[in-house]
């Protein structure tokens, strides 16, 4: 079964007419399936839950280690991950490909009372933390500054060397809202939000297209993507070959051979609302 981050080369007709739309270009043009809350996309970082979208850098950082699910994590689950600096001047970051504007970076920290810790959390706005030895969520914003990276090191004399890490977050804004886990960028989930799952498209060329019969000249197109709800009616569409739209973000797509009435039409934008709206 095809998951996210796995490429789509068929994508099964629902309405049981057997008009399947299959991959026309090529293996480098292929959608991606993804999936992202419906609460919407907010975290910018890679590999949260394990902290693989991070490295290590700085003078001697070969002898750093990360060890995932190492240790309680403050909900009491087994999640945290915990982080060994082999020296001072050490670097654990991730670097960020975002445009200027406002965000706030956040992350769970536990590390030995006392000890202190570098951060860079924003991109910008960098501080020190001291530990008091028990789970702490730390934050930092910035506004209008050229961001870097995501960071927390041994720099600036931090003494601590050991530190627990939990649920690193990069967003936009200044609040702190609820924990995404990305994997990547197809894979963002959220407890206690329904997932929204759609194709992405490379924007290069079409990837999927479906084969269609003489349909004639009232028909209803519709989809559902990144910039919202579509729905064209009094369409003609001949026999022959008809490409999904390429989008960035595409949720839904279908063709109804007929026209709509009004609470048909209602009640389709309803439906392609909750393949693809928070507020669904």
């Amino acid at each position: 079964m095809t998951g996210a981050g796995q490429p789509v080369a068929n994508a099964v007709d629902k309405s049981g007419h057997g008009y399947h739309a299959v991959e026309t270009v090529s293996g480098a043009n292929t959608p991606t399936l993804a999936r992202h809350p419906a609460s919407g996309l907010r975290q910018n970082l890679n590999g949260t839950s394990d902290l693989s979208g991070f490295a290590f850098g700085g003078s001697g950082s070969g002898a750093n280690t990360i060890e995932a699910n190492a240790t309680i994590a403050p909900d009491g689950t087994w999640t945290a991950a915990r982080l060994t600096f082999s020296a001072e001047n050490q670097i654990f970051s991730q670097p960020l490909d975002l445009p200027s504007g406002t965000y706030v970076g956040s992350m769970w920290v536990k590390g030995v009372s006392g000890e202190t810790l570098r951060c860079r959390l924003s991109g910008g706005g960098e501080f020190t933390h001291m530990f008091n030895g028990d789970w702490q969520q730390i934050s930092g914003a910035v506004s209008g500054d050229v961001l870097t990276s995501y960071n927390i090191s041994t720099w600036a004399g931090a003494t601590a060397r050991v530190v627990d890490v939990w649920r690193p977050q990069h967003e936009a804004g200044t609040i702190v809202t609820p924990y995404q886990q990305r994997d990547n960028q197809y894979d963002i989930i959220e407890a206690g939000q329904r997932d929204l799952w759609y194709f992405s498209f490379d924007q290069i060329a079409g990837g999927l297209g479906v084969t269609l019969p003489d349909l004639g000249s009232d028909v209803t197109e519709f989809w559902a993507n990144e910039a919202g709800i579509t729905i064209i009616r009094g369409q003609t569409i001949g026999a022959g070959h008809r490409e999904l739209p390429g989008s960035t973000r595409l949720y839904a797509y279908g063709i109804i051979d007929r026209g709509l009435s009004e609470p048909e039409t209602a009640s389709l934008t309803k439906f392609l609302e909750v393949k693809s709206k928070a507020s669904a």
